[in-house]
């Protein structure tokens, strides 16, 4: 049959409408039900994979095996959802490293920090303030002196990792040999000065030739001379303390009449007999000269019990409470751990800072390291508190004194610990006196409010 001239004009018509309504039909119902279909299969693939775990850098200067116990047993629920990279920086050069990475806009996202130099970073803008991500009953927790080195003009900058306490360890071989007997346990009942001298001297063994091959003491401090770092000026602070003597006038407002006095000159040339006069002392650098039996006494951190036992087995030593002078103070100080003002995740990070540092974690670090709890709660959980020698350092918190809190005090601790460096090696001590105060007296001006 043949189709007439009009129906072949009509065809081509009808083919056109038919394929304008099929391309309507295509962007019509049916293709956003099948857009539909697959953004819900879109939706499900992500809800399925895996999230991206935020990535977070975190400096300490413990060591590889310390660090390891701590990311296995404290922080191991947070690497779940945390891709956590923890930098070891060696102790003597941890404090200029982080330094350097903060001013080079290279800082980490939380690092640990010297409480007392927790003021000094605050000043500066390193530290994220923590404020909102704290419960006030939960930092009410925290003894007083822990408060003050983790805040600054009124905020919390920081979360205690520990509080210190200082005690005298000495040598029982040593102590043996020179009939050394009257050996104190409790505060009431330490050495003088005067006693704890002439144990030093007694302890002192020299050979045919005159050398020294035992040295009774390092006075006050587990450092030798040539240190100039906050390990050397936090004892050497607690001994002109409690030899009455002062570094600074109450306000923190300067150290001329107080580091320079008749006081405090006396002092320093007692430290500097040690050395020079009775040579009882080393000025050379020993490494673990009271670990290997060279050094007969030193005052050092309570939490060196856990490193001698666990690392120096061989070691008899004992513990007695500090050599009281006209006061009687312990030691208070201990390290931080705070969170970058930088970083991109502070949220992620809040929650390795409270790993570390809330109840239960706070528990498990002190106990694991022998370190002094700065909560109160774990002051009155820890039972080993309750038995010597740790019972002493609890007793010597008890009347334990700050270093000054001040944000000059990451300028003022290297003049004061070069000048008793000076003084150890026969410097005038009244000319290192009158140096150290006016240069002090500087670095407080720069941040005079």
């Amino acid at each position: 049959m043949q189709i007439s001239n009009k129906r072949r004009m009509l065809w081509p018509l009808l083919m056109v409408t038919f394929l304008v309504w099929a391309t309507a039909g295509c962007s019509g119902d049916k293709p956003e039900s099948a857009k539909a279909v697959n953004n819900e299969s879109k939706q499900e693939a992500n809800k399925s994979a895996p999230a991206a775990k935020p990535k977070l850098v975190y400096w300490t200067s413990r060591s590889q095996t310390d660090t390891d116990r701590v990311k296995a047993e404290i922080l191991a629920d947070v690497t779940k959802e945390i891709d956590l990279e923890i930098v070891l920086i060696p102790g003597a050069e941890y404090e200029n490293k982080l330094r350097i990475a903060i001013s080079g806009g290279n800082a980490p996202d939380v690092f640990d920090v010297d409480g007392v130099y927790t003021s000094n970073y605050a000043y500066g803008g390193a530290l994220l303030p923590l404020d909102k991500y704290w419960d006030n009953k939960d930092y009410d927790d925290y003894v007083q002196s822990s408060k003050d080195k983790t805040t600054y003009n009124g905020k919390k900058y920081a979360a205690s990792l520990y509080e210190s306490s200082v005690v005298l360890y000495y040598n029982k071989d040593h102590f043996e040999k020179a009939g050394i007997t009257n050996v104190p346990t409790k505060v009431s009942d330490a050495w003088t000065f005067e006693q704890y001298l002439d144990a030093a001297k007694k302890l002192t063994i020299r050979d045919t030739s005159g050398k020294v091959t035992q040295y009774g003491a390092i006075p006050y401090g587990w450092t030798t001379p040539d240190d100039t770092s906050e390990s050397a000026s936090f004892t050497h602070f607690l001994n002109l303390w409690n030899h009455g003597a002062e570094v600074l006038d109450p306000k923190l407002m300067t150290a001329k009449g107080y580091l320079n006095s008749d006081k405090t000159v006396q002092v320093l040339q007692e430290y500097q007999d040690y050395f020079q006069k009775y040579k009882i002392s080393p000025l050379e650098k020993i490494v673990q000269g009271f670990e290997t039996g060279k050094i007969s006494m030193i005052i050092a951190n309570i939490s060196n019990t856990y490193t001698y036992k666990s690392k120096f087995p061989d070691l008899k030593f004992g513990v007695m409470p500090l050599p009281r002078g006209d006061k009687n103070y312990g030691s208070s100080g201990g390290w931080n751990i705070g969170i970058s003002a930088k970083t991109k995740n502070p949220d992620a990070a809040w929650k390795v800072v409270n790993a570390i540092t809330g109840k239960d974690g706070h528990k498990k670090f002190t106990e694991m390291f022998n370190y002094m709890p700065s909560r109160k709660s774990a002051l009155d959980s820890n039972t080993a508190l309750k038995e010597f020698p740790l019972s002493l350092a609890k007793e010597l918190m008890n009347n334990a004194r700050a270093r000054p809190v001040t944000p000059a005090y990451a300028e003022l601790s290297p003049i004061f610990a070069e000048m008793m460096n000076a003084v150890a090696y026969g410097g005038n001590p009244r000319e290192l006196a009158n140096k150290a105060a006016d240069n002090i007296d500087k670095a407080l001006k720069k941040y005079a409010p």
